[in-house]
């Protein structure tokens, strides 16, 4: 069954661009076909991807743009490449480039289907002490 579509603005029937966009001759407009009406992953709003690669990228600097091993690499593009979410090189939930995501040291699955390596390396404190400082409590010694 083909998806179907008017357009927004003008109302006319939308035409279909690549099995996966809805377009509008008159106005000159397209949106992607939503899974619920063509069966197609659709990425998250490109604000939300915006805000998501924000955070992603603050957190991969404030780890000091570590990378993650190469098998520990491979092991998660594989986990990637068998998820339902996979959209070519991109990952439908959060929207971001899987290639460049899973190599990240600080970064996690949105899914949870793998996770950060952060809590498990020294994150620059100095041995004995814990806490970020951000609180602005003492830090008190580990036992």
């Amino acid at each position: 069954m083909e998806a179907k579509r008017n357009c927004p603005l003008c109302e006319e029937e939308m035409g279909v661009i690549q099995d996966a966009i809805f377009h509008c001759g008159r106005c000159q407009i397209s949106m992607p076909i939503s899974t619920e009406e063509g069966g197609v992953k659709t990425n998250p709003p490109l604000l939300q991807q915006a805000l998501n690669f924000a955070k992603s990228t603050a957190k991969h600097v404030r780890n000091g743009m570590k990378k993650v091993s190469p098998d520990t690499l491979r092991k998660r593009l594989e986990i990637c490449r068998n998820c339902d979410r996979l959209n070519k090189d991109r990952c439908s939930e959060c929207g971001c480039f899987v290639s460049v995501k899973a190599a990240w040291q600080s970064e996690d699955c949105p899914l949870n289907k793998w996770g950060s390596e952060i809590n498990r390396v020294n994150l620059g404190r100095k041995p004995g002490k814990s806490g970020c400082g951000s609180c602005r409590k003492k830090r008190q010694k580990l036992d």
